[in-house]
């Protein structure tokens, strides 16, 4: 069994993904400097490092306290309850994580996980799924950059260190969250404004994204962890959904009408993964949740 940090581990992902690990055997610390999570939603199983990815010093404490042989770092994005963070602050926290963490990796650890995002494909207009192996061009969002940059420090540093590295683009992520944190899930805002009773306007509303639940990813990464598979694999249900379709199923579940207003597609992208990758290494795995099923659940929740 294996002693796993959690970097973020107080998100959406990592409250999820901790009792999942505990469950298998495996002993959980986690990290989090609660700026956008919320400290009482931590399980108190865990012991718990209130600390800075990109704090030098701390990490290195925490690194020698806890002395773990897995790391997953999923500080992929950043949120705060006090201020909201630009894409370029977003991107230097991101980069700054990145390094921090490199620098405190030793040959005393036995994996890395770390989570990327679908940020990082600039989007296809085939219809096909969005694979691994696909030549990434200049990402269309400053994040999908900033999220290669992570990869690649990662991968360098591994490779120096010669530490199995498993970077995971994840798709949409859903799933309950008590903070508010709007770029993470779109569909807290839609649900919202339909709480709201505000007009809805859209950016590629026809587009499809791969909208997967954070319990269907939790799986994959305790299945892949399990087949101890190492490189870059994508993490969705390879099938799309638009945002269109689920403003339909919301006004149909809450008998409410509000047609939202399309904007303009220019600026969208169809996101949908291809999941062979994953499907081939861990042969039991298939997501278990339907965005437009788990709507209602999502709404009750909001």
């Amino acid at each position: 069994m294996s002693r796993f940090l959690l970097l973020g581990g107080a998100g959406l992902l990592g409250t999820h993904l901790g009792p999942a690990l505990q469950l298998a055997g495996h002993d959980v610390g986690i990290v989090d400097r609660f700026s956008g999570s919320m400290f009482l939603r931590t399980p108190k199983a865990f012991p718990v490092y209130k600390a800075d990815a990109t704090d030098h010093n701390g990490m290195v404490s925490v690194f020698a306290k806890f002395q773990p042989d897995v790391v997953v770092v999923m500080v992929s994005h950043y949120y705060s309850r006090d201020q909201y963070y630009s894409p370029y602050e977003e991107g230097r926290m991101m980069v700054g994580t990145a390094n921090t963490i490199c620098s405190v990796l030793s040959r005393a650890t036995k994996h890395v996980y770390l989570c990327s995002h679908s940020d990082v494909y600039d989007g296809s207009e085939s219809g096909r799924g969005l694979s691994e192996d696909r030549r990434i061009h200049t990402p269309v969002s400053y994040r999908g950059a900033t999220n290669l940059a992570a990869e690649y420090m990662f991968t360098t540093r591994c490779d120096e260190l010669d530490i199995p590295l498993t970077v995971l683009r994840i798709f949409d992520m859903v799933g309950p969250r008590l903070m508010f944190t709007p770029v993470s899930c779109r569909l807290n805002f839609l649900v919202d404004a339909f709480l709201k009773g505000e007009q809805i306007g859209l950016v590629g509303s026809n587009k499809k994204r791969d909208f997967i639940h954070v319990k269907d990813v939790v799986s994959a990464i305790v299945g892949l962890h399990a087949h101890e598979f190492s490189g870059v694999v994508n993490i969705g249900t390879g099938n799309g959904r638009t945002l269109n379709q689920i403003c339909k199923e919301l006004s149909k579940s809450m008998k409410i009408q509000y047609p939202p207003i399309e904007i303009t597609d220019r600026l969208a992208y169809a996101a949908v993964a291809d999941i062979d990758k994953l499907t081939e290494a861990v042969s039991w795995w298939e997501p278990k949740t339907d965005i437009l099923e788990y709507l209602p659940e999502l709404v009750e929740f909001r």
